[in-house]
């Protein structure tokens, strides 16, 4: 599903610093990520304006309001997070009402894991969350515009711009959408737990003399077929 993401700016009072911290993908596979201090506010502003004069056509949204210039424009320029950090750990599970409280910035190879483990998977462009350029060290997330991305660029500004229209090499993006998972409990003799991701299965079929739940993400809409026999017990669980 296309979103355009509302980005909501927060005051933060900046110091030197750069330390690590595990976050998790929405399977559990831990990701190594870094939290960074800001730059200057002339650093932001210069990024921006030599940003501007390479992709006049790009629109940069401001991020963080520099509490020394409160009375000055809000650059978008940041070195707290990078395009990683901010498409798949940054605003995951909540696009439409995002904030940039829990900045991040992660290497390409801890970002794999978002897919390696299934925690995404690839569909069409119009179902997309998430445009991985695939040869290039960049990750972008769609909106409801076609062919228009929203993504950081490195320590320099958050870009809403066109999938051609930015540093990144743009011909071989690949495109993923969230799997939402449910998981099917089977209790007859023991219990039998298995996961499934809601893009991959189209209909639940249930034998007789079962007991059955289903549980799944609470924002999620359970449309799956179910077929169930006689004297089974159905349970469907929004977690």
């Amino acid at each position: 599903m296309r979103r355009l993401i509302t980005i909501i700016t927060v005051g933060i009072l900046f110091c030197s610093f750069s330390f690590s911290q595990t976050i998790y993908t929405p399977k559990g596979t831990a990701v190594s990520v870094s939290i960074q201090s800001e730059n200057t506010y002339d650093e932001r502003e210069l990024q921006d304006s030599v940003r501007q004069a390479s992709f006049p056509n790009v629109d940069f949204l401001p991020t963080y309001e520099d509490p020394d210039y409160k009375h000055y424009p809000i650059p978008s320029s940041s070195s707290q997070f990078n395009c990683h950090g901010y498409a798949w750990a940054m605003c995951e599970g909540d696009y439409d009402n995002h904030t940039l409280n829990d900045p991040y910035v992660m290497a390409r190879s801890d970002a794999d894991n978002y897919f390696q483990d299934g925690s995404f998977v690839t569909c069409s462009e119009s179902e997309a969350d998430v445009a991985w350029y695939s040869t290039g060290d960049h990750t972008a997330l769609t909106t409801n515009e076609i062919d228009y991305l929203q993504s950081k660029w490195d320590d320099g500004p958050l870009a809403y711009h066109l999938k051609d229209d930015s540093p990144y090499t743009y011909e071989n993006i690949v495109f993923y959408k969230r799997c939402y998972f449910y998981e099917e409990l089977i209790n007859y003799s023991g219990t039998e737990s298995d996961e499934y991701c809601s893009a991959d299965i189209g209909e639940i079929v249930i034998s007789a003399s079962s007991n059955v739940t289903i549980e799944f993400e609470k924002w999620i809409t359970f449309e799956k077929n179910v077929s169930i026999g006689a004297g089974t017990t159905l349970l469907i669980n929004k977690k």
